[in-house]
This record gives C-alpha cells, structure tokens and sequence, in this order.
C-alpha cells in the first residue's frame, strides 16, 4: 500500500486539489474517500460506486480504512494515478506542517491542463508548447506536454501567448 495515501484513508480524509501534477494528470477531482466497508463486501463496493456516479472523472479514491483505488482506461495509466496520488498525498502532510496546502481554484487549475495538441484543449483554445514526434519519424527529444491557452494566436511558436 502506498504509505502516504494510505496515512489520509486511516485519517478519514480526502485529498484535495492543490499539487499542479495532479491536474497534469487529469485528477480534477481531487481524491475523495469512500466510507468504510470490508474489504470486498457490498458495502464497500457501494460506497465506492456512489463516489464513481457522484463524479465525472474519478482517478482515484481512498477507501477509508484501507488504502487508495487508482482508475485508468490501461494498467499504466492507473500506476501513474497512483503515483500522482502518493506523491499528492506526501505533500499535503509536508503541506500541513507550514499551515496547509493551498488548493486550485477551478481557474488555475484550468490554466494548467496539459495537452498534447489543440484536439486536447476546450474549443477555441489552443496548445503552445505540446511537441509529439510522429510515429515514422526519428526524433532526439522526448514528447513533452503544452498549455491550452484562450485561442491567442499571436504568440512565438511553442511559447505561450505574452501576458496582457
């Protein structure tokens, strides 16, 4: 188990959004926990289904008691939720000894979603700085993520928009 989310689940409590990885990593939600139940029981497994239809894109849940749950669509997606998870979850104990972690509003947070190209951006945003390199071509640097920015067009390539 990963000691640190784990600290918050025997806590009782979730983790909030705060840590800039954790929107990189598309967990908008924070980490919420789901009540006690046994392990494997229907009372655990409902408490963890009300949380999965009470939120749009769970990537995680801490299951009180116990541990935390990590979601994604492939085996290594959920190990990197889970990394985001205890790496979060560390800094908000860190966090706590200097007054608490500040958390995102929903506009920083927006200000930092990653993207890969303008298809990963809301509509008439654009991405600066997301470099991928094609499937057949032979690239020397690592594919790296953008930030969707509000549609202005005027900046250098691969540099944000100057600020106004």
């Amino acid at each position: 188990h990963s000691p640190f989310a784990t600290a918050f689940a025997v806590a009782s409590r979730s983790l909030p959004l705060f840590y800039e990885a954790q929107v990189r990593n598309d967990i908008l939600e924070g980490v919420p926990l789901a009540g006690y139940g046994p392990r494997g029981s229907d009372e655990s497994v409902n408490n963890i289904a009300a949380l999965l239809k009470s939120h749009d894109q769970l990537k995680g849940v801490l299951l009180e008691n116990h541990g935390v749950l990590a979601f994604s669509n492939n085996a290594r997606g959920a190990a990197q939720a889970n990394i985001i998870i205890e790496e979060t979850a560390q800094l908000a104990l860190y966090a706590e000894g200097l007054g608490g972690p500040t958390l995102l509003t929903p506009e920083r947070a927006g200000a930092a979603i990653a993207c890969w190209s303008d298809q990963g951006c809301p509509d008439g945003e654009t991405c600066y700085g997301g470099t991928v390199c094609p499937c057949d071509a032979q690239c020397f640097a690592a594919d790296s993520t953008g930030l969707c920015t509000g549609g202005d067009t005027t900046g250098e390539p691969n540099q944000p928009p100057a600020e106004q």
